[in-house]
């Protein structure tokens, strides 16, 4: 509750109520008044949301504390001078007190949130040892404003085209996506970042990684040599050795595109099957990592021929998958009860439906915090597209610029970052509670190719 009481004399110069916006975290201000001044201070609450009023209770005569300010707002509060306004204070002020406007040995104070603290995110980006133009891996102190967000360190290692966070210390794993792939270790401290360790993959273009839900497996996709590499973590987060490299078989019917297996992503059930996506040879691999780090085939779904699945969003129950087509700009809607197979519920468009989908690619999707909207990035259209979820099958929405060739992005708070690879950007995109996408602002940064949030 937050009380404002005004005293002087033993007599009550103003006749206010109390706003209770119900809520923990207390800020105090007492101050005596000069003699001869009925009134000292005026207070203006600022909350953000709808308040509670309520009476206020009557004052003892024999107290003579001039003024107490008590606000309950949860989260930490600052006081800021307000310039005077006559006709506001006067609206707040009773009657009864005729000392209006007040004077200049008098101030208005505006009590509002403090912002909330910069959120840190990692950044990866190719670099010229890939024809991009980016630095590597960067850090991001995130605002939520543009323009207030400031870049801070920087690891100069090549390629990183895809990032990891460990699942308890302030790691992260970047794989370069070479010829001759690797996995590096750095560590970072308040936004700085330091390499502690570099490990050939065993194989090309790695581009996706994800730790198995113990945390005590890495899997790493490999685009170029269609395979999957498993490293040991031990409990430091040190990798402690390649346990298995698995070649995948197979190829599809584009003559380019699927020439061979192409691993794409792979992602980490609840359960600890770990789903890995393969654009050239149409499939989604469920595989399980056993103690000593080697994989076991547990499913296979084929996806329909020729549609390339390239990235899946998985629900947090591990029973529905989104998976974006990237060879013929789908998106596949799959479920499964329990640990039974998949099945391949619907497949829509992954753009709007007037959207021309000629050399269109999709490439990330993800859920909202509440899996009410799923969000799916497309390349060509360089659009980020989103589709209403809670029914099940996906219901476009509508759809956002995002810049050219938005290759991953990432929901932080109310805004959606992505990482605009060919404009040399990270675009930002307000998200609502509705779905709906405003362009905001964007961020410099060469050839940007993952996002991923830390804090």
């Amino acid at each position: 509750m937050f009380t404002i009481r005004g005293v002087r004399g033993g007599h009550r110069v103003c006749d206010w109520p109390l706003i209770s916006p119900c809520r923990p975290a207390r800020i105090t201000r007492g101050r005596q008044s000069p003699a001869g001044h009925r009134a000292s201070r005026v207070v203006e609450i600022t909350t953000g949301r709808p308040a509670r009023m309520t009476p206020w209770p009557a004052e003892p005569a024999e107290q003579r504390a001039s003024r107490v300010v008590v606000i309950t707002t949860g989260r930490p509060a600052r006081m800021t001078p307000w310039p005077a306004a006559p006709r506001r204070a006067a609206r707040l002020a009773d009657s009864r007190d005729h000392h209006w406007p007040p004077g200049p040995h008098q101030a208005l104070w505006q009590i509002s949130p403090m912002p909330p603290a910069p959120q840190l995110i990692a950044l990866g980006t190719y670099t010229k040892s890939t024809g991009g133009r980016g630095p590597g891996v960067r850090t991001l102190w995130w605002t939520g404003d543009p323009a207030t967000s400031t870049f801070a360190g920087t690891a100069a290692i090549a390629s990183p085209s895809f990032l990891c966070a460990h699942p308890s210390l302030p790691l992260i794993y970047a794989v370069g996506e070479l010829d001759q792939g690797v996995i590096t270790t750095i560590a970072v401290d308040n936004g700085q970042l330091s390499v502690i360790d570099e490990q050939p993959t065993g194989s090309s273009a790695p581009c996706h990684l994800a730790f198995t839900p113990d945390g005590r497996h890495l899997v790493i996709a490999g685009y170029g040599s269609g395979d999957l590499t498993v490293f040991g973590v031990n409990e430091s987060g040190r990798l402690t050795g390649r346990t298995e490299l698995l070649a995948h078989q197979g190829r599809g019917p584009h003559p380019i595109r699927q020439d061979a297996p192409h691993v794409h992503q792979v992602v980490a059930a609840p359960d600890g099957e770990m789903l890995a996506c393969d654009l050239g040879n149409d499939t989604i691999t469920g595989y399980r990592v056993q103690p000593d780090g080697t994989l076991s085939l547990r499913d296979l779904v084929n996806a329909p021929e020729g549609s390339g699945p390239r990235h899946l969003a998985l629900s947090a129950d591990g029973e529905t998958a989104y998976v974006t087509a990237e060879l013929d700009s789908g998106l596949l809607w799959y479920e499964r009860d329990g640990q039974g197979p998949w099945v391949l519920r619907y497949r829509v468009p992954s753009t709007g439906p007037v959207t021309p989908l000629e050399n269109n690619l999709p490439s990330h999707v993800a859920f909202t915090a509440d899996e009410q909207y799923l969000l799916v990035a497309n390349r060509g259209n360089d659009v980020l597209s989103v589709f209403d979820v809670g029914g099940g099958e996906p219901i476009f929405v509508g759809d956002a610029p995002t810049g050219r060739n938005p290759r991953h992005f990432s929901i932080v708070g109310d805004h959606v970052l992505v990482a605009a690879q060919d404009d040399d950007a990270i675009t930002v995109l307000r998200l609502d509670e509705y779905g709906t996408l405003t362009p905001a602002d964007s961020l410099d940064l060469g050839s940007p190719t993952c996002i991923l949030p830390l804090s």
